[in-house]
């Protein structure tokens, strides 16, 4: 038996996970997830990674070997 959440209850849940980092970490709140927390959220569905990656990907950083 699937057990189905109200659309805007998921919304709220991934508006929550992808809240930017300077309103986050204020009194009462929890701390911003990490890039890898984001990153297996974005794996549960495809609605929630289409919510996630823009997060994701919003600054990317490349490093040289050299």
């Amino acid at each position: 038996m699937a057990i189905f959440l109200p659309p805007e209850v998921v919304q709220l849940v991934l508006d929550t996970l992808c809240v930017p980092p300077e309103r986050s970490a204020g009194w009462g709140q929890l701390s911003r997830p990490s890039r890898r927390e984001l990153g297996t959220c974005s794996i549960v569905c495809r609605h929630w990674a289409r919510h996630i990656r823009p997060v994701l990907f919003k600054s990317i950083i490349l490093r040289s070997q050299t």
